[in-house]
């Protein structure tokens, strides 16, 4: 079986841009525009991945995150963001994230092999 990834960014270029790097990697890849759309996708469909931007308008990354936590144990969640900040790397892991990167992202092969670590091959 397929391994499925959610990208849920509201920027729709990048949004476009990790969907696609994911995908030819051989992923399964789906993609939501904001936290509460990822929710009602998260709703209908299981994902073993979430790649989602910390700063969107309404719902944040952090807040998706724990909803996804509390409904999905097993689904691994990695958070992007355009911040280093060693407290949010802090309280990400203690939500149980997998892991956090910060964008603008040097190599896209690094949220490829992140993905792979957590969720194993496509």
């Amino acid at each position: 079986m397929k391994k499925t990834v959610l990208v849920v960014d509201d920027d729709p270029l990048l949004r476009s841009l990790y969907a696609e790097v994911l995908s030819e990697t051989g992923y399964i890849v789906f993609k939501a525009g904001s936290g509460e759309e990822a929710l009602e996708q998260i709703g209908k469909l299981y994902y073993h991945m979430v790649v989602t931007d910390l700063n969107m308008g309404g719902m944040s990354g952090v807040d998706l995150s724990q909803k996804i936590k509390e409904e999905k144990l097993d689904t691994k969640v990695i958070l992007l963001t355009s911040h280093t900040d060693l407290q949010l790397a802090e309280n990400a892991f203690q939500l149980g994230l997998h892991w956090y990167l910060t964008k603008p992202l040097d190599d896209l092969n690094d949220l490829v092999d992140k993905v792979r670590e957590a969720i194993g091959p496509p």
